[in-house]
C-alpha cells in the first residue's frame, strides 16, 4: 500500500509505502486512525492498518472473517460492515472499543 500526499491534487507526491502481506487487497475504509482493508484474496480477511503516521504506517493485524471474496468495507463506530460477492451477504463484525455519542474510541484487537 502507498501513500501519497494529495493537498496539492495537481502534484501528488509520495510519503510512504507498507507491505499488508495481503493475497488480494480489495476496497478500503478510513476511519479515525486506521485503514481496513478487505482482502478478497485467499486468506478472506479483514486487515486493519494504523496510519496515524502516514511517514510510518503501521500493519495491526488481520481477522479471518470466513467469507468468500469480501468486496467492499464500511465501519462506523465500533463497527464492520462486510459484503461479500462469494456468499451475496451483508456480515457485521464487532471491533471492540466504546462508542457513546460523545466519545467513539475504538479497537483492533
Amino acid at each position: 500500500m502507498v501513500i501519497d500526499n494529495i493537498s496539492n491534487p495537481a502534484s501528488p507526491t509520495f510519503v510512504s509505502q507498507i507491505n499488508t502481506n495481503l493475497n488480494n487487497p480489495g476496497m478500503t475504509y478510513l476511519q479515525g486512525r486506521y485503514l481496513y482493508v478487505a482482502n478478497i484474496g485467499s486468506t478472506a480477511g479483514l486487515a486493519v492498518i494504523d496510519v496515524s503516521n502516514p511517514a510510518n504506517p503501521n500493519y495491526v493485524g488481520e481477522v479471518d472473517t470466513n467469507l468468500s471474496t469480501p468486496t467492499s468495507v464500511f465501519v462506523a463506530g465500533r463497527y464492520a460492515y462486510i459484503t461479500s460477492s462469494g456468499n451475496n451477504s451483508l456480515t457485521t463484525f464487532d471491533l471492540g472499543g466504546t462508542y457513546d455519542q460523545q466519545l467513539q474510541a475504538g479497537g483492533a484487537n
